[in-house]
């Protein structure tokens, strides 16, 4: 077969293209079994000079190519955003290049406080959302909603519970990575009630033990959250989170967490005129420093 033709093998491989003498010669587009493509040249049946292949994982490489395999100049983009552009040798890198991380441009302009340049990225790691691994995903949302709210311009705060309710989805699905779960309920609590929606706070609280389970609670974010409620006027609703996961805050290996936990509740407490109840919490408050003084 000589000349332009399409050709399916016996493996459901299919090639589109030029033809010398029955092999791939020319300019083609080789479609492989698992769903990996190549577009680009080939010579004696085997990709050569210059192509694109598209592996199943949705990783890229556009470059060079000899004897069926990556040899030359090329670049390598990564399913998750980041990219190599350099010298390849037998299917590796292998030579001169240049790697770049989408994360840690990400991250200098965060440490930077640069939340414009962190937002102009935002387009392509939207993209690697959509491609990367969930914990990847995961940290990408949970800058972006960050980014958001610290710019805080028109529109951000509405961008910024966008990218926090995703973060916290993916990372229901796809991560034990508990860390990056409850800073992003924590950032959407923010958000909520920044913008005069504390029940909403409420309810994506009571949202997250009932599908994780009031046990695996961070008691971290507990008093986080709580301490959010307080500065925005909500002491009820802050008494209320604390009294729910006292058990937690009392079960966790952190004593230097329940002073603080039983000082907020003798206050809170104290504003509702229940002495009592107040009472006892201060008395907690003043044997766990008691431990803590011990301990030292």
């Amino acid at each position: 077969m000589t000349g332009n033709g399409k050709f399916t093998y016996a493996k459901g491989e299919v090639y589109e293209g030029d033809f010398k003498d029955g092999e791939r010669n020319g300019k083609g587009k080789f479609t492989y079994g698992r769903g990996a493509v190549y577009e680009g040249e080939f010579k004696d049946g085997e990709r050569n000079g210059n192509g694109k292949f598209t592996y199943a994982s949705g990783a890229v490489y556009e470059g060079e190519f000899k004897g069926d395999e990556l040899n030359g100049n090329g670049k390598f983009t990564y399913r998750n955003g980041d990219v190599y552009e350099g010298e390849f040798k037998d299917d590796e890198m292998n030579g001169n290049g240049k790697y770049t991380s989408v994360q840690q441009i990400f991250d200098t302009l965060f440490q930077s406080n640069d939340w414009e340049g962190a937002l102009l990225l935002e387009s392509k790691l939207t993209e690697a959302v959509e491609n990367s691994y969930p914990s990847e995903a995961c940290t990408i949302c949970l800058q972006l909603g960050f980014a958001h709210t610290e710019l805080a311009r028109e529109g951000s705060m509405e961008q910024a519970i966008i990218h926090y309710t995703k973060a916290i989805e993916l990372a229901k699905k796809g991560t034990d990575d508990s860390k990056t779960l409850f800073t992003s309920a924590y950032g959407l609590a923010k958000c909520y009630v920044q913008t005069g929606k504390p029940e909403k706070a409420m309810d994506l609280h009571k949202s997250l033990c009932d599908d994780i389970g009031k046990e695996r609670i961070d008691p971290h974010y507990i008093l986080m959250f709580n301490q959010l409620l307080q500065d925005n006027s909500e002491n009820s609703r802050a008494c209320e989170i604390l009294e729910e996961h006292v058990d937690v805050i009392e079960s966790s290996w952190y004593k230097s967490m329940q002073g603080p936990a039983y000082d907020m509740l003798a206050v809170l407490t104290e504003g509702n005129n229940d002495w009592n109840q107040s009472n006892v919490y201060y008395e907690r408050q003043l044997a766990i420093a008691k431990v803590i003084n011990d301990l030292k």
